[in-house]
């Protein structure tokens, strides 16, 4: 489960979306068991930004590759506000095995600074080798 404290609608539409994307994908994954190589973020994504449409949101969809890694993930808006926020529902795959317990399944949280966004990843046990896959795309 996710939370946005000052936006919980919102949350709960991104979070509806998300699983629903999962479910219908066309593979029947568990999160806790992704990688980078299964390259899940570009079987996920299409089908999020399908469900998302239509919500009164702004989407855009950036997508990092350098050598092996591949990753997709969103920013998102709403219609007529300015906040921006970072949606990846597959960022746990850059997170260690032992390391996602706890860990909410979806990322999604306001975009402010590149050292708050940093903090976050951090908190989020996502290696530091990996922030640019978010922070060059963001910032």
């Amino acid at each position: 489960m996710l939370s946005l404290k000052d936006n919980d609608q919102f949350a709960q539409i991104i979070e509806t979306a998300v699983n629903k994307a999962r479910k219908t994908a066309g593979k029947d994954i568990d999160i806790n068991y992704i990688f980078p190589e299964d390259k899940y973020c570009f079987l996920l994504s299409p089908k999020i930004a399908e469900l998302l449409g239509g919500k009164d949101l702004e989407m855009e969809r950036p997508a990092y590759a350098e050598g092996r890694i591949r990753h997709t993930f969103f920013i998102l808006k709403q219609k007529g506000k300015s906040q921006s926020y970072l949606l990846d529902p597959s960022y746990l795959q850059f997170v260690n095995e032992e390391d996602r317990k706890g860990l909410p399944d979806i990322l999604l949280y306001p975009i402010t600074t590149k050292s708050k966004m940093t903090r976050i990843l951090l908190n989020h046990k996502i290696h530091k080798k990996d922030h640019k896959i978010w922070l060059s795309k963001i910032f």
